[in-house]
């Protein structure tokens, strides 16, 4: 859709840097940022870097307990339901902490 349309808005210095913030946050233009909250749509910003590095991290920890899950089938002394536990636990563990690191 052609866009020929255009308006001009005011606003304080306070107001400028608020939704110069926000635009920011957003990793939008201006305009889209504007058009979102015209259509009345929550405009949410990406998560940060470190979220993904955190996740990468989980994935890491996820691989490296899979490998020790397999070791110690082949070679421990516990019985296999305890190593199951286990496994289970540091797995709603790793999706409590993604809980609330999504929000």
């Amino acid at each position: 859709m052609k866009r020929d349309r255009h308006f001009k808005v005011r606003m304080n210095e306070e107001e400028m840097e608020d939704l110069n913030l926000k635009v920011e946050k957003s990793k939008m233009s201006r305009e889209e940022f504007v058009r979102l909250c015209i259509k009345n749509m929550t405009v949410k910003e990406p998560p940060s870097l470190d979220y993904y590095r955190l996740i990468n991290e989980f994935n890491r920890i996820g691989t490296n307990l899979n490998q020790l899950t397999k070791l110690a089938h082949v070679s421990t002394k516990l019985p296999d339901h305890q190593l199951e536990n286990i496994l289970n636990e540091l797995s709603l563990l790793v999706q409590k902490v993604d809980k609330e690191i999504r929000g």
